[in-house]
């Protein structure tokens, strides 16, 4: 059940993409380390600090939890990140994502829904879904995604909510 909503290979994908951007600050603090043998000075404590914050600040971008919904189904539609709503208007939801949170993108439901996801940085491991809270991409900087309900939906939140991608239901169709 799990391996539905989380496939070992799209984990893969993102664990993969996190190391590769993790080279770069690695390589500083060992350069760093490896000089300050060779020379004492401040600037390679200042740089092998700054390696280390970046390697920080990678892994906390590119973390990922593993969930399953707790509901689902064709008159519900799930938080697709994890984010804050910022405002809710007629039938559109302004979702904020900040970089630290986790960065999973999840199908919010079975049935075609109008987004737009303002981003820097997105991968996507399939576009098509159609089961309700699968992880399908990930989205590790901060972000912005519109989402357009349909009319004889009922949003669910609230402005200023924080809300869990694939678990928090946004809007019902039965309300």
């Amino acid at each position: 059940m799990l391996e539905d909503y989380n496939p070992y290979k799209y984990l893969r994908k993102a664990q993969t993409t996190k190391f590769r951007e993790l080279l770069f600050p690695i390589l500083i603090i060992f350069i760093s380390f490896a000089l300050s043998y060779v020379w004492e000075s401040n600037l390679l404590i200042i740089l092998s600090l700054v390696g280390l914050l970046g390697y920080i600040n990678i892994s906390i971008r590119y973390r990922i939890r593993q969930t399953i919904p707790e509901e689902s189904g064709p008159n519900l539609i799930l938080a697709p990140l994890n984010a804050r709503i910022s405002w809710i208007k007629a039938n559109k939801i302004m979702l904020v994502k900040k970089w630290y949170y986790t960065c999973e993108f999840r199908t919010p439901t079975a049935f075609e829904i109008k987004y737009k996801l303002n981003c820097s940085k997105k991968i996507w491991f399939e576009q098509k879904n159609n089961l309700p809270g699968k992880l399908v991409g990930i989205v590790p900087m901060k972000a912005t995604c519109e989402l357009e309900i349909p009319s004889d939906f009922k949003v669910m939140v609230r402005k200023g909510e924080k809300i869990i991608a694939g678990e928090t239901v946004i809007a019902s169709q039965n309300y």
